[in-house]
């Protein structure tokens, strides 16, 4: 299982019925054979409002096979980096027996 941040939205409403936006984190497992695509995310959406993420980081968009619907989440983290842990990853797989 390959571990990602993830970022997600969170909305709070206040008494003024007026929506705050707030980007987290979260981590999550995801299981490499379920990758269809992964792609740079360029937006500057995210930079500096994130707690705990670094203001320069990259992000990445992470595309999942769901059955008949995919699922797109946004992780902290350039593509090659992530290759490159998903390269590891199977790598020990290939060293496990399977009976």
């Amino acid at each position: 299982m390959l571990k990602v941040k993830e970022i997600f939205r969170e909305t709070n409403f206040s008494k003024t019925s007026q929506a705050k936006m707030n980007f987290k984190t979260r981590d999550v497992l995801i299981n490499p054979k379920h990758i269809i695509c992964i792609r740079p995310n360029q937006s500057s959406l995210y930079e500096g409002k994130i707690d705990g993420v670094l203001a320069n980081s990259s992000f990445c968009t992470i595309s999942l096979n769901k059955g008949n619907a995919g699922l797109d989440i946004v992780v902290v983290g350039n593509a090659s980096e992530l290759q490159e842990e998903i390269t590891l990853l199977q790598k020990k797989d290939r060293g496990l027996l399977h009976g």
